[in-house]
Formats: structure tokens, sequence, C-alpha cells
């Protein structure tokens, strides 16, 4: 009876050992790197992972090109001033929804904006904004976000 429990750490420091061993022939996992320039929380807790357009060049490119976005990914318009902007959609790939901004404030939208070629429809929110967020088309309705929501935007450091 004695030899039984005698065993029992041997039998455990082996199980260990072959574990161990185990573990040294998997290849490491890597871990997903995805940058963005800001994070954009929405009333119900819902995170945009959103790339910054903050200069004249990186707002007149803005979503051109792309071929998509992902869900709860965006693209956030920061101007220097309130303005009241035109956006177009030039070489445009997908639909859009534009949210109008002044600060962390909606203040108006611009619903499935649709691409054209070319680009001939203008987009403009009906007061001065500062910030533009741009996400797929039908987010705003999927998030039930009304204006006068808060939206918690955080940039991110490099």
């Amino acid at each position: 009876m004695k030899m039984r429990y005698r065993l029992i750490p041997v039998m455990l420091m082996a199980v260990g050992v072959a574990i161990y061993v185990y573990a040294q022939t998997l290849e490491p996992v890597e871990t997903l790197q995805v940058e963005y320039e800001a994070l954009v929380t929405l009333p119900n807790g819902s995170v945009v992972y959103a790339d910054v357009a903050d200069s004249t060049p990186e707002r007149t490119r803005g979503l051109s090109g792309r071929e998509a976005l992902k869900p709860f990914e965006g693209m956030l318009f920061v101007h220097d001033q309130l303005e009241v902007p035109n956006y177009w959609m030039p070489d445009m790939n997908f639909s859009i929804d534009i949210i109008w901004l002044v600060d962390d404030e909606i203040v108006g939208f611009s619903k499935n904006a649709i691409p054209e070629d070319p680009a001939q429809t203008y987009y403009s929110p009906e007061i001065p904004i500062n910030m533009v967020l741009e996400v797929n088309a039908g987010f705003v309705e999927e998030n039930e976000l009304i204006v006068g929501d808060f939206l918690d935007i955080e940039f991110v450091e490099e």
C-alpha cells in the first residue's frame, strides 16, 4: 500500500515532463497586430476601430480605393475647426453611413451613401461639424444610433 503512494509523485512528475516536452514542439501563436489610430466606443458598448484622416490629403482620399470595411471598422475624419464640408465618394467600392459629429456628439447622418462612377453626389451636414465617422452602410440602424448620442473617442498614441 505504501509503495503505491510513493509512485504518485513520480507519475505526476512524469506527466509534467511529458506535457513540457509536448509544449516545446508546438508552433508559437502569432498575436494579431491590428493598428488603428482611434477607438470609438458607441453608447451600446461596441467599439469601432478607426483610421484617422486629419490632413487635407488624407480627408480627400478617405476610403477611396479600399475594397471593403470589416464590421466595426471605420474612418474618423478630423477637421481643424467647425465647418460644413462636402463629402463625396470617388473610387468607392461599397456603400457607407456617414456620421456627422461635433466633438463627440452625433449631430446628423447621411445613411446608405452609395458609390457612383463618376462621383456626382455631395454629402454635407446640416450644421457645422468638426468630425465625421464613416462606417459600413446599415451600421447606424444596426447599432440604434440617434442624434444626440455621445461617442467616446480615444486617439491611440503611436
